[in-house]
């Protein structure tokens, strides 16, 4: 507590704040001796030399920081472990990222927090970030402002369904040109038959059997003979039949991809929407939206499921992202003691 700033002051006021064994002496309190800490509060007393008890007017046993960004440990430097009281103050109108109480702190610290101190907000799928992470013990925190955990980020939105549809060539009817057709050669005199099929100038299939009786199953495609189309005389040798041609094949489309989910709420930034989910190929289905991200210390809502398609069920969307802790002991034993006269979003351990 500090020393009054004003009035009679005695021996016992100073032994109260900064302790000490009798018998006391004005000499045992000289500024960054060991018993006084040397902060600005305590300015007016030396550090050596002539020393009298109205130098101790608002003298203080507390080494006192106002902070913005950055660690505490860095803040403090080398009072971190020293066996000191501290305090940190974060003024009003100050925002400001992840606080992190590093291990290794001696003594006390005191956080007096009147502006906010904010989580990242967690990405697609991911966690929020914490707000105070602690990794020392003897910790209070007295929050007259906001400490809010970042929201967790929407899930990513289901694949579509696959889908399937039948190529047909040509679209309706059947085909017959030099290049393209199905020619039964008879050898009649000898009893020798070949069969040929030919697609587009190339020959794609030959046998001494009639594998297209009526279709056949070749390269991925099926194809199957159609109408007569000509026949040599009978006095004529080979013989040669000729018929149109069809083919047709089954083709499978991949499902529409699941749209991305919006990341939470967190320092710097609102809570965003998840994204629509892509279109998929021919009868296969659309890609789940994406889900929103939380807001302050909220989980992210889940993707939406795919559409099925004709050939395939869709897939459902991931979950989204828990929200981040308010305040975490990052082991136990880290005692902290919250006197909380403000707002705090997420959980507290």
């Amino acid at each position: 507590m500090t020393i009054k700033s004003s009035g009679t002051i005695s021996m016992q006021d100073i032994v109260d704040e900064f302790g000490g064994e009798p018998p006391h002496a004005l000499t045992e309190y000289y500024r960054g001796g060991g018993r006084v800490p040397d902060n600005p509060q305590n300015s007016r007393i030396p550090t050596s030399g002539t020393i009298s008890l109205i130098d101790f007017y608002g003298a203080v046993n507390e080494i006192v920081r106002t902070i913005t960004t950055g660690g505490l440990k860095a803040t403090f430097g080398a009072f971190w472990r020293q066996n000191i009281p501290k305090r940190a103050i974060i003024n009003g109108g100050v925002t400001r990222a992840l606080l992190t109480i590093e291990s290794g702190m001696k003594g006390t610290l005191v956080i007096d927090n009147y502006g906010e101190i904010q989580g990242y907000g967690g990405s697609e799928g991911r966690k929020g970030g914490d707000a105070v992470i602690v990794d020392s013990a003897n910790i209070t925190i007295n929050n007259h402002g906001a400490i809010r955990g970042g929201g967790g980020g929407g899930g990513r939105g289901g694949v579509g369904g696959r889908g399937r549809y039948v190529q047909r060539e040509p679209f309706s009817g059947e085909i017959y040109t030099q290049t393209t057709r199905y020619t039964d050669f008879s050898e009649e005199a000898v009893s020798t038959r070949i069969f040929r099929l030919t697609w587009g100038g190339a020959q794609v299939w030959q046998s001494q059997t009639n594998f297209l009786n009526p279709s056949a199953a070749i390269g991925g495609w099926t194809y199957v003979k159609g109408s007569l189309r000509r026949t040599t005389p009978s006095w004529q040798y080979p013989r040669i039949y000729s018929y149109a041609v069809y083919r047709s094949r089954t083709n499978y489309t991949h499902g529409g991809t699941g749209g991305v989910g919006g990341r939470g709420q967190g320092y710097g930034q609102g809570k965003q929407n998840g994204s629509a989910g892509r279109d998929g190929g021919r009868n296969a289905g659309r890609g789940g939206a994406g889900g929103n991200g939380g807001g302050w210390a909220q989980t992210g809502i889940r993707g939406r499921t795919g559409a099925n398609g004709n050939s395939g069920g869709a897939s459902q969307g991931a979950y989204g992202g828990r929200g981040g802790w308010a305040i975490k002991k990052k082991k136990k034993g880290r005692n902290v003691t919250i006197n909380n006269l403000g707002t705090i979003n997420g959980r507290i351990a």
